[in-house]
């Protein structure tokens, strides 16, 4: 299948009638059309405009509610073509569809009017001018979704961000599980499994076979049914706040990929001289207290003459005393002796007395001597040992350990101040926190939001769960009433088949995602070793039968989870997943990509151009600014341009052929 041409009329900023030809005309490997434009002149309203022709009130995959759709397209009504009274208001595509013999194409067209504040929407599809014969007209709608169901779309039609919340977001898993089965055509199967279910019930419903047994049925059910109403009520509000939580997620993304882009390695650059102005300015601060702390002995630093006198002084007494400690000694031994000698007077002879007295008595007189008191110093402190020693030690320690601590944190407090000025002056060369502080306050208030909606959500999981406890036991309750109230064996063989039937097809849907695991994964792989470069992190993948989650390994063999890639490698990483899903699902469908190289390096970017956009489909349609395809990935694709075209921001000739570097 592929688009041949768009067709809009007064549809957003597009005022009265453009047409653009989208069919890729034979030529080789041609297969791009390229659409480029600035922001605003209308890239994203093509993409809608084409989903919108298709799917309806269905455009975002699943139905919006009745008013949200009318809403949506009263304000798509282009402002200008209003204040001109152009009432024509539609948008139609021509599909060619060449898997079918003979080939042949098909006009869609939707088409809307405004009758008393009402919307009236009118959807024709038509064949060589005429309405469609092959197909009854209430089923036109039916007949577009088998051809393209919306729920596939998503990998085929994708936008960059979408594309990343696919396969990377906090719902990846459940959201590979479903695609997988919505691109395996497993939907039908789980429909006839739904079928089955309802047959059996029908049966155990005609069986009963008393008023009793059916009011405890009746009973039973409407409490089941309320509970899963209630259930049915939280998974909405669940999928609500995860629609808001993945959305303000992506709008965090885009907010730190813009600041990443202002500042960039300044940014870096800055943050780490902060840092280590404020490591240095708390090391002064260190350095000060223990100034501050010296500070109280720098009287003893500064009298250094003075304190070498005090020591001095201080060991002349302590001798002094320890003198004046020895002559009383000397005075109580003599004491002692005289005393001893009167005792024994009487025994010794008296000239052999008196001259042992003269002599004990010339002796002392000597010691007396040696302790010679120096009565002109005589003792101003008067201290213990202890206090002594104390005293010695510390301002021993003065001259050494004090002065040479203080002059130490001197030098240091004074070039950590010549280096905080040095980082100052360079901080000055680096673009402003203003320039970038409008985003950082907006990634905060993101985080704060989403904490208030996890909380909100996990809240309304826990009461998801008590409701689910209590209809577990209600189900077997009732499925015993059920089998008891059967009314024949033919009834009771009936149900059984049904019971069967439904654990077969189970088993089946089961066996077949099981099946194409395999595929799947040799699909990811392939494409994302010809996207990826040498440096990137993931070497491998398998994806988990029972959960689909995907494990991802490195060149090592060792398992790394998604937060530890880059911006990059996840971006390669979604568009692997979204590659190997679209090729799962065998279709030959047009890719529309918009806005799919905003976020990758040089390097990434190249690569998705020579493997993935030439090798994507029949029909690649890329929407892009002049910076995603810049002048040089210009020429990267220019070999397989079909054709390309060039959106202006007038609203009533919006579309020129060629592109922004087709003059250079």
């Amino acid at each position: 299948m592929k688009i041949v041409q768009a067709h809009l009329c007064n549809f957003k900023n597009y005022c009265g009638d453009h047409s653009i030809n989208l069919s890729p005309e034979s030529g080789g490997n041609k297969n791009l059309i390229l659409i480029g434009g600035l922001n605003g002149t209308g890239k994203t309203t093509l993409f809608e405009c084409i989903k919108l022709c298709l799917f309806g009130i269905q455009f975002e995959g699943k139905p919006l509610a009745k008013n949200k759709y009318d809403k949506y397209i009263m304000s798509a009504k282009n402002k200008k073509s209003i204040k001109n009274g152009d009432t024509r208001f539609f948008v139609s595509i021509t599909l060619q569809l060449d898997d079918v013999f003979p080939t042949y194409s098909i006009d869609l067209k939707r088409e809307w009017q405004f009758e008393k504040n009402q919307l009236n929407e009118q959807f024709v599809i038509s064949r060589n001018s005429f309405p469609l014969e092959i197909v009854e007209q209430e089923y036109w709608q039916d007949y577009i979704t088998s051809l393209i169901p919306p729920y596939i779309t998503d990998y085929f039609f994708f936008d960059g961000e979408r594309m990343k919340e696919l396969t990377v977001g906090d719902k990846a898993e459940t959201i590979l599980r479903e695609s997988a089965r919505d691109l395996m055509g497993l939907k039908l199967y789980e429909t006839l499994i739904k079928d089955t279910s309802f047959l059996e019930r029908k049966i155990i419903k005609i069986s009963e076979n008393n008023e009793k047994t059916r009011q405890d049925i009746e009973d039973l059910e409407r409490e089941i049914n309320n509970n899963d109403q209630e259930i049915n009520d939280i998974n909405s509000k669940i999928f609500i706040l995860e629609e808001k939580i993945s959305r303000l997620k992506t709008k965090k993304s885009e907010i730190e990929f813009e600041l990443q882009r202002k500042s960039g390695s300044l940014a870096k650059e800055r943050e780490n001289k902060e840092r280590e102005i404020q490591i240095l300015k708390e090391d002064i601060e260190k350095l000060s207290l223990k100034i501050t702390d010296i500070c109280d002995y720098i009287p003893f630093l500064i009298c250094n003459k003075l304190v070498k006198k005090t020591i001095k002084k201080l060991n002349e007494e302590k001798k002094f005393k320890e003198i004046l400690s020895n002559r009383h000694l000397l005075k109580e031994i003599d004491v002692k002796i005289n005393e001893r000698f009167t005792d024994i007077e009487k025994e010794i002879p008296q000239e052999h007395f008196e001259y042992i007295k003269s002599q004990i008595t010339e002796i002392l007189k000597d010691i007396e001597n040696e302790y010679n008191l120096n009565t002109e110093n005589p003792v101003i402190h008067d201290i213990t040992n202890e206090s002594f020693q104390k005293i010695i030690q510390f301002l021993d320690n003065l001259d050494s350990k004090m002065k040479s601590q203080f002059k130490n944190n001197l030098h240091d407090q004074e070039g950590h101040e010549f280096r905080i000025k040095k980082l100052e002056n360079e901080l000055k060369s680096i673009p402003d926190d203003v320039l970038v502080q409008e985003e950082i306050s907006l990634i905060n208030q993101i985080d704060s939001q989403l904490d208030i909606f996890e909380k909100e959500k996990n809240e309304i999981a826990i009461k998801k769960g008590v409701i689910e406890s209590l209809s577990k036991p209600l189900l077997i309750k009732m499925e015993k009433i059920e089998y008891s109230s059967l009314k024949t064996q033919e009834d009771t063989l009936k149900v059984i088949t049904c019971q069967k039937i439904t654990r077969s097809l189970k088993q089946f849907v089961d066996l077949i995602l099981s099946s194409k695991i395999n595929e799947l994964e040799d699909y990811i792989i392939l494409m994302h070793k010809k996207l990826s470069n040498k440096e990137d992190l993931i070497s491998n993948i398998e994806i988990n039968p029972k959960t689909f989650e995907i494990l991802i390994y490195d060149k090592r063999g060792a398992r790394i989870t998604k937060e530890f890639l880059s911006a990059g490698e996840k971006e390669i990483f979604a568009l692997s997943i979204l590659w190997g899903l679209s090729k799962l699902s065998k279709s030959n469908l047009p890719v529309i990509v918009d806005s799919l190289l905003a976020r990758l390096d040089t390097k990434h970017v190249y690569n998705v151009a020579n493997e993935f956009l030439p090798n994507a489909g029949d029909q690649v349609i890329i929407l892009s600014h002049d910076r995603e395809v810049d002048e040089k990935m210009y020429k990267k694709l220019k070999p397989h341009l079909n054709k390309n075209y060039i959106l202006s921001f007038d609203q009533e000739n919006k579309i020129s052929e060629g592109y922004f570097f087709d003059g250079d």
